[in-house]
């Protein structure tokens, strides 16, 4: 864990970093399910799999986002007027990543692993990243702005 001890909570810092850790984890894994080749064995089982787990751990940071006490409360209830509406403005995005990531996997579990289904399963996960990272960088520069860190953490802005 980094030592965050100056911050007014260090500890809603540290959960905050603890769940995107989580979160970054999850990617990662449904990004190696999907450069699998898709007609190995099990390919959308692995898929749908390594979805559950991102599914799992987008909750779990969910929670953290709206957790009275947490580290987008502090920054919230520190600047109302000029951040607030960012916060809620994050929230929401991460709101709607989670309901189309949803979406999809109960689609997902229709999909028979056809090379028609297989573009659009790789297209779908894609844009579901993509728009994760975008929140992501979001928080950062909010983080950044408030409290004058990295929330990217060392080597850029993961996803």
């Amino acid at each position: 864990m980094r030592d965050h001890s100056n911050l007014p909570d260090s500890e809603a810092f540290d959960a905050a970093l603890m769940e995107r850790d989580q979160t970054l984890a999850a990617v990662r894994r449904v990004e190696h399910a999907l450069s699998r080749a898709a007609g190995a064995n099990n390919w959308i089982d692995e898929v749908r799999s390594s979805l559950v787990s991102l599914q799992d751990a987008m909750a779990e940071e969910r929670d953290e986002l709206g957790r009275p006490g947490s580290l987008y409360a502090m920054i919230s209830s520190e600047r109302p007027r000029r951040l607030g509406p960012r916060v809620r403005g994050i929230r929401e995005q991460y709101d709607d990543i989670v309901r189309q990531l949803d979406s999809f996997r109960r689609e997902l579990d229709d999909a028979d692993g056809t090379a028609a289904d297989i573009g659009e399963i790789r297209h779908r996960v894609e844009w579901i990243i993509r728009a994760l990272r975008n929140c992501r960088n979001r928080q950062a520069d909010l983080v950044f702005e408030a409290l004058g860190l990295d929330f990217g953490g060392p080597g850029g802005n993961p996803a």
